[in-house]
């Protein structure tokens, strides 16, 4: 008959290890969060304008009348 395999495992240390990537993880999300909060807004700045054509009257207008 066969023995059953030993349970060896360190609980404690994996615990540790699983509260430091979480710690970690919180870290990383509250510094997008700061950094979402203090972005400025953006700036636009319109480099060409259309300007109304004379023709594009009489395509607006679809009766030759």
């Amino acid at each position: 008959m066969k023995e059953p395999q030993k349970f060896h495992e360190d609980f404690e240390r994996e615990h540790l290890k699983d509260s430091v990537y979480l710690l970690e993880e919180q870290e990383r999300i509250m510094q997008e969060i700061l950094e979402d909060e203090h972005r400025l807004p953006a700036k636009v700045t319109v480099i060409y304008e259309k300007k109304p054509q004379p023709h594009d009257e009489l395509k607006d207008n679809a009766l030759p009348f």
